[in-house]
């Protein structure tokens, strides 16, 4: 749990990667690993007064968040089923067991890529798909639909270049299973399903440029076709 200065709640953040445009206060403080310092911040000492105990460091741990990759691997799981026997009925299923808030979190430039193929026999991609999980500019979803709208805000930049990647999916909750459907176009035969998750620290630069991308997870399933 993090609280801001105000004793609000605030998503959590990578301490000191703060992104130009993110919504990030340099004195929010880990509840719990700096209690004093959070009683002093807040406009009332509650902490102190409900109990008979001296306020103290409870716990301390570190998270290096986005800028790890160790940590980044271990926030989904995803799992392709096929949903009918012989068809080319996909679901995906993005779960979040690993992270105790939601993944991505933090600032609206985090996203992360679920990009999946189909592959024949010969080794040739047949299909693909790409859906992305990121958390919105404002206070409704990214949306195309308002491009024209942003054109006429103060914002009209940082807007402009959110919505123009929505709509997307909405960030994976902590403990969510989110399940995403494909059907591809195949013909009969066998094939191989990849499907990998991306993560990206700043999904607003070129799709192409990976600089800041890490894949966090992969994993296929066999497909046999048999009938439409």
């Amino acid at each position: 749990m993090l609280l801001n200065l105000r004793g609000q709640p605030q998503h959590t953040q990578d301490p000191g990667h703060a992104s130009p445009g993110d919504a990030f206060l340099a004195g929010d403080l880990c509840l719990a690993g700096d209690l004093a310092g959070l009683q002093k911040a807040l406009p009332f000492n509650s902490l102190s007064e409900e109990f008979d105990a001296p306020v103290r460091a409870v716990a301390r741990h570190l998270w290096t968040g986005g800028h790890s990759s160790q940590r980044l691997r271990t926030a989904l799981n995803m799992v392709i089923v096929q949903e009918s026997e012989g068809k080319a009925e996909l679901t995906y299923h993005v779960i979040n067991i690993g992270a105790g808030h939601s993944v991505p979190t933090g600032s609206n430039r985090r996203g992360i890529y679920l990009v999946t193929e189909v592959v024949d026999r010969q080794g040739k991609t047949v299909a693909s798909k790409e859906w992305m999980f990121a958390p919105w500019y404002g206070n409704r979803p990214d949306d195309k639909a308002f491009l024209e709208e942003d054109k006429t805000r103060k914002d009209a930049v940082a807007a402009t270049q959110a919505d123009a990647q929505g709509p997307h999916e909405a960030p994976v909750r902590a403990g969510e299973e989110r399940i995403l459907s494909w059907t591809p176009d195949l013909s009969l035969g066998e094939y191989i399903v990849n499907a990998k998750l991306v993560y990206d620290l700043n999904r607003y630069n070129e799709r192409s440029f990976t600089g800041d991308q890490t894949e966090i997870y992969n994993t296929s399933l066999p497909l046999r076709v048999a009938g439409k």
